[in-house]
């Protein structure tokens, strides 16, 4: 009996959900398998699967955390199990089954990272920190999450604490341009750019001549910093430095495309831009200066379509929504303006921007009514 049911489980394995929901007296099937020790574990992963599509999740928790074996069938089960409960909004449930997960397996990149964004995703805070220093507690030498928890530091805008954590692992060596990457976003975002030059300076100083790549990549941001800190020239030269070598590199094209049009030179913009916009269907920022471009000559049918294809590929593009309404207020299309700005609103609630241009398009709006 046990072989014809051991051929059934690998058969079973391979269908996976499909088929178990329109079996009919499942426990009898199963029987022989849970009654024997060698294929119990894996028998009652899949009573437990059986449970979850009848919607029995409490049955299904309960074998599973009976029946704990770290086999894939089990470990697909409660994976399953937990994205029922996540869609279910039950955040008590999916946290304790993901750390389940992790106490039979502890090294599982994949329960873990999920485990960090789930916390993130519900604002557990203060879980999430000790989450991760007892992940740098247990493997010290580890950098990988201490970039992680750098990452965290910056999401919730504590930059001491961050930066802090950056200059101890750009001291240690190990994971020198990791650190830095980081430690120049910091700077930039706290308008040091003097530091962030330097800092970017400091890595291409350090870079092997095999280190093609990230030599690009470094000269990008130093570009860039140039750039943002308002001096253009530095900006031209890296950039020509970086056209020899790689000039069809998107970064470096749009960064001359971003000098064309600050020093006039729209048409030449607009023709970068639009190859970038072809090359590159998902940047939405591409869109929003080549309808800046448009606007400088006049062209706002254009510049309008450029718009609404930046708030198309990323609806929380504020500038682009600026801008389009600033369009459509001039023809006085003010009830598209407004819903415009409830899809933005739905997407970033209580922008202060977004608001005070709601309350305004409500009053012309109702100025309007009042006067027709």
């Amino acid at each position: 009996m046990i072989p014809n049911c051991r051929r059934q489980i690998d058969a079973r394995n391979r269908l996976r959900s499909r088929q178990l929901a329109w079996w009919r007296g499942v426990d009898t099937i199963l029987q022989p398998l849970l009654d024997d020790a060698e294929y119990s574990d894996e028998a009652f992963a899949l009573l437990a699967e059986f449970n979850i599509l009848n919607s029995d999740l409490e049955q299904a928790e309960l074998l599973l955390l009976e029946h704990v074996d770290a086999n894939e069938d089990w470990f697909f089960v409660m994976r399953m199990l937990a994205s029922k409960y996540e869609f279910l909004g039950n955040q008590e449930a999916v946290l304790m089954l993901y750390r389940k997960l992790l106490e039979v397996k502890p090294d599982s990149t994949q329960d873990l990272q999920q485990l960090l964004s789930l916390v993130r995703k519900f604002g557990l805070k203060e879980e999430e920190l000790h989450l991760l220093e007892s992940l740098i507690s247990n493997d010290a030498q580890q950098i990988r999450y201490k970039l992680v928890l750098i990452d965290y530091y910056i999401y919730y805008g504590q930059f001491a604490e961050a930066e802090e954590l950056l200059h101890a692992g750009i001291a240690s060596g190990t994971g020198y341009v990791d650190f830095s990457r980081r430690l120049i976003g910091i700077y930039k975002t706290t308008n040091r750019y003097a530091v962030a030059i330097q800092a970017a300076k400091d890595v291409l100083g350090q870079l092997q001549e095999e280190d093609h790549e990230l030599k690009i990549e470094f000269m990008i941001i130093l570009g860039w910093l140039y750039y943002e800190d308002n001096n253009t020239e530095m900006a031209k030269i890296v950039m020509r430095w970086l056209q020899e070598l790689d000039s069809d590199n998107h970064s470096v094209r749009f960064l001359r495309a971003r000098i064309s049009l600050d020093q006039g030179r729209i048409l030449l913009a607009i023709s970068e831009l639009r190859g970038l916009t072809v090359e590159d269907t998902e940047n939405p920022d591409y869109d929003y200066y080549l309808a800046l471009a448009h606007m400088q000559r006049a062209e706002f049918n254009t510049a309008q379509q450029s718009f609404n294809m930046a708030l198309k590929k990323d609806p929380s593009h504020k500038q682009a929504l600026l801008k389009l309404a600033e369009i459509y207020l001039e023809k006085g299309f003010f009830e598209d303006v407004q819903r415009m700005i409830n899809d933005f609103l739905a997407v970033v609630p209580n922008d202060p921007d977004a608001l005070v241009l709601q309350e305004m398009v409500a009053g012309k709006i109702t100025a309007f009514d009042e006067a027709g």
